[in-house]
């Protein structure tokens, strides 16, 4: 008798389209209303957003790995 789950279908594609077509209408939405420099700057904010949560997550893995040879 099977009680486990058979594998899960992926919906890495269909999110990657979703989040790309969402963004696309995000700013989209923001250049009808106030214009390219707006975009530009929803994009800067975007990107350095994304920046800072890569270095924090960098950072706290190589902490987390710095604390591991200590204990060992």
């Amino acid at each position: 008798m099977k009680t486990y789950p058979d594998r899960v279908e992926d919906y890495t594609s269909a999110f990657l389209v979703t989040t790309g077509l969402t963004l696309f209408v995000g700013l989209l939405t923001i250049a009808v209303l106030g214009g390219f420099r707006m975009v530009l700057i929803a994009a800067f904010a975007c990107d350095l957003l994304f920046r800072v949560l890569n270095w924090r997550r960098r950072r706290s893995a190589r902490l987390h790995l710095e604390l591991q040879r200590q204990l060992s």
